[in-house]
């Protein structure tokens, strides 16, 4: 369609009509993916689907979700107890597998010296007994201090994959590389305010993370005043 622009042979009105019904199959395409509708009338798209190359949006942004809240769950702390049935463990400087990154591998007597050490370093005008309100902060931040990577590596995979998503959707509505090279620059761009603005809400959120803790969830009383 562009080299017969060139040539002469369509007018503006051909490329606009070209154009549109472009956008039609592209929002029509990833509408279908955002909704999951993986029946849609152009049912070749998500058939050929395959984990290497899914075309199912909806389902693989639920996966790396899925996965993202397990792991957060599981392995998102920085100190990971290990119970008297599981092997010695020798010092903090011991790390998990490489799947689980930096989390430390400690032992009961290693997380008790940890807690008297901070509680040492935030001592303040309470009366002997007592603990300063910012020991608990400083537990709670160096306990979290992986989220940051965490967040960002999953923001990073669901990137990714919304990128792959999109250049597939290209390839299979616009034949002519010429254009797909020209719509696919036009993408990007604006994918790029979109990556930009998500980094952004991802850091709002890292920033709140780094105040002092609170929380109005009774549950968290019940359990410190009666932990059987």
């Amino acid at each position: 369609m562009m080299a017969l622009a060139i040539s002469g042979s369509v007018n503006s009105s051909d490329i606009r009509l070209f154009l549109t019904r472009l956008s039609m199959k592209f929002h029509s395409l990833t509408q279908a993916a955002i909704d999951g509708n993986y029946h849609w009338t152009e049912g070749d798209f998500f058939a050929g689907s395959s984990e290497g190359s899914s075309t199912c949006l909806r389902a693989d942004i639920h996966r790396l979700n899925g996965e993202f809240s397990t792991y957060m769950r599981d392995k998102g702390h920085l100190r990971k107890l290990f119970s008297d049935s599981e092997p010695d463990v020798g010092s903090e400087s011991d790390v998990d597998s490489e799947e689980e990154g930096e989390m430390l591998r400690v032992a009961k007597h290693e997380v008790e010296t940890w807690v008297k050490r901070v509680y040492l370093k935030t001592r303040g005008r309470e009366l002997p007994g007592n603990y300063n309100y910012v020991l608990l902060s400083e537990l709670y931040h160096e306990q979290s201090s992986r989220w940051t990577m965490i967040g960002n590596d999953h923001l990073t995979s669901v990137l990714a994959t919304t990128a792959n998503f999109v250049d597939m959707v290209l390839n299979c509505i616009i034949e002519e590389e010429d254009v797909k090279s020209r719509v696919r620059e036009i993408i990007q761009s604006k994918f790029e305010i979109k990556k930009a603005g998500a980094a952004k809400e991802l850091e709002t959120l890292i920033k709140d993370e780094k105040r002092q803790p609170i929380t109005y969830n009774h549950y968290y009383t019940d359990k410190t005043s009666n932990p059987d």
